[in-house]
């Protein structure tokens, strides 16, 4: 085993926030396999092989 990563799953992830926008969007081409859990779309989700939508804050019911 290289210790190279394969697969990864990212959540809530906004590439404009990172200090380094170009490796962090050179390591997400890099994976075979990406998921993303978004509410929105993004450069994560536009790269994602699977995105599994979630409910924002507003459209959830309860005491937070």
């Amino acid at each position: 085993m290289e210790g190279d990563v394969k697969a990864l799953v990212v959540g809530a992830l906004d590439i404009d926030d990172l200090a380094d926008r170009a490796s962090a969007i050179a390591a997400l081409d890099a994976v075979s396999f990406l998921v993303s859990v978004e509410v929105r779309a993004s450069e994560v989700t536009r790269r994602a092989d699977v995105v599994f939508p979630v409910g924002s804050v507003a459209e959830r019911s309860g005491t937070f």
